[in-house]
C-alpha cells in the first residue's frame, strides 16, 4: 500500500533508567523491522519547570508529545502529511470518559477519545489483555510502565482501585 510506518517515542525521563530502557526497547523493535524511529528526549530540566509552574506533569507530558506529533507531521514537516496513530485501547477510552464525568466535564469530553485526519485510534475498541495476549503470542516482548502502578495520578487510580470494582459488579 505504499505504507511506511514510523515508530515515535518521547522519553520524559521521569522513571530514570526505566525510562531510558522503554526508549532502547522502541528502538530495537524499529531496527528488528526495518522501521524508521523517531525518538525525542525532553530537556533534562523539563519536569522541575512543569513543576515549578504548578502545571499537571501528565497533561504537560501529552501537550508536548501531541505537539511533536504536529510539527512532525504538518506540510513542511519531516513526515508530512502523514498519519498519526496512537495505541489507546478500550481500557483508555473507558477510563477517559469515566474522568471526564467524575471531573464534570462538557459533552465533547463524555464522547472519549476520537479519531480524525489528524490522528487515528485504531484499538478504541481492543482491551488491552487482548494486546498482550497477542503480543505473547507472537513473541512480542513489552515493557510495562511502573508510573502506572502509581495511584497517586487519577487516571491510575481509576484503573488500579476503581475499574476492577467496576468489571467485577458490572
Amino acid at each position: 500500500a505504499g505504507i511506511r510506518p514510523v515508530l515515535f517515542h518521547c522519553n520524559y525521563l521521569l522513571r530514570e533508567e526505566d525510562s531510558n530502557q522503554d526508549a532502547l526497547l522502541v528502538a530495537e523493535l524499529a531496527a528488528q523491522h526495518g522501521l524508521m524511529l523517531e525518538s525525542l528526549k525532553v530537556p533534562g530540566d523539563w519536569k522541575k519547570d512543569i513543576q515549578q509552574q504548578g502545571r499537571n506533569l501528565q497533561d504537560a507530558a501529552r501537550r508536548f508529545r501531541y505537539q511533536a506529533l504536529r510539527e512532525l507531521s504538518a506540510p513542511g514537516g519531516k513526515f508530512a502529511a502523514a498519519i498519526v496513530a496512537t495505541a489507546h485501547h478500550a481500557m483508555d477510552q473507558a477510563e477517559t470518559i469515566l474522568l471526564a464525568l467524575l471531573k464534570g466535564r462538557n459533552m465533547q469530553r463524555l464522547s472519549g477519545l476520537q479519531s480524525n485526519r489528524e490522528l487515528w485510534r485504531p484499538w478504541l475498541e481492543i482491551m488491552p489483555s487482548e494486546l498482550e495476549a497477542y503480543a505473547r503470542n507472537k513473541s512480542i516482548y513489552f515493557r510495562h510502565d511502573t508510573s502506572n502502578d502509581s495511584t497517586a495520578y487519577d487516571r491510575n487510580y481509576l484503573r488500579n482501585l476503581v475499574a476492577p470494582l467496576l468489571e467485577a459488579r458490572f
